[in-house]
């Protein structure tokens, strides 16, 4: 059928908790040496099964893997994920590695540069009801439809990787209705495409009608589907295909132009900072993409500043770049 396939090998979270063994249910499968063990000795298995079919066009660590421990450092996360990476590469160095990582942040445990040191490909999965400042008005205004694209933006110029929006939906009819759903995601797939994400992918296919953990604890879970759990087709999924058939007439799409790069500080909120300075970038007609003030500073027309707070927000090794 055609049908292309990302791996992820350790989907221990889904849905609001976390699903493992019970052996390891009091350790921290980040941390803990014999949980690493396992999980490489489990990963090397599973890639010399699966490596054989041409379908599989990535593998990533597994789902949300850093919402698995609360207590990691970021040593200690980016051994794990140097751990889980190169175990597969050793299996099988074909294939590109996914990040498969929902939110994460700026510094600390896995951070954007942490992860980007590891995978070739990073992901986003931008809940706008789930993201700070995304969630303050109507999932259909502006900074909701915006969201995906700036925070894939966002991941993919300060690491220099590519980044897809690998999870994406409403979190079904308890945020909005379902003729409603196909317009939020028609603006934030086309949005996304303008800021060249690597990939869209809508969660789910199916609503996850069952009397078993998640789903019969976290209701608003259970209907977040492009079908509903009879096989009947939702309006999203109507949309999608008309949409599909455009992009495939249009082809493959130009590399879209920055028109002004942000440069963002780690003494402020820079999430905060870089959803701001690119919504307003698109209601003046402007692309902005991203520079850490720890990586040198990339030729631009324009640089734009956002949220300097304090006196040593920035070295004054980046200044002078900025300067020159």
């Amino acid at each position: 059928h055609e049908i292309k396939v990302i791996v992820a090998f350790l989907t221990g979270w889904m849905s609001g908790r976390r699903l493992v063994p019970e052996y390891y249910r009091d350790k921290d499968l980040i941390a803990d040496p014999a949980a690493i063990l396992y999980e490489c000795r489990f990963i090397k298995d599973f890639v010399s099964e699966i490596k054989c079919y041409d379908n599989v066009i990535a593998y990533e660590p597994g789902n949300e893997c850093n919402c698995l421990s609360y207590d990691a450092s970021e040593a200690q996360t980016e051994l794990w994920l140097k751990a889980i990476c190169d175990t597969i590469r050793l299996a099988d160095d074909t294939r590109p590695i996914y990040s498969g990582m929902h939110t994460t942040r700026f510094q600390g445990e896995f951070n954007q540069m942490l992860i980007s040191r590891h995978t070739d490909v990073l992901t986003t999965h931008p809940y706008p009801v789930f993201t700070p400042y995304c969630g303050t008005e109507s999932i259909l205004n502006m900074r909701a439809s915006l969201h995906a694209a700036c925070e894939t933006l966002y991941y993919s110029s300060v690491a220099g990787k590519p980044c897809m929006v690998e999870e994406i939906g409403t979190t079904g009819p308890c945020v909005l209705n379902d003729e409603l759903t196909a317009d939020y995601f028609e603006r934030s797939l086309l949005t996304s495409l303008a800021v060249g994400t690597n990939g869209y992918l809508w969660w789910c296919a199916f609503d996850q009608n069952f009397d078993f953990e998640p789903y019969n604890i976290n209701t608003n879970e259970r209907d977040l589907g492009l079908f509903a759990a009879n096989y009947e087709p939702k309006p999203v999924i109507e949309r999608m295909r008309k949409l599909k058939a455009v992009l495939d007439k249009a082809g493959v799409l130009p590399a879209p132009k920055s028109d002004a790069t942000a440069i963002l500080f780690s003494r402020s909120d820079t999430w905060r900072s870089a959803y701001g300075a690119f919504t307003l970038g698109v209601q003046a007609g402007r692309t902005i993409d991203f520079n850490y003030e720890e990586t040198p500073v990339r030729n631009a027309d324009y640089y734009i500043l956002p949220c300097i707070e304090f006196g040593s927000s920035t070295p004054y090794k980046r200044i002078k770049e900025l300067k020159e």
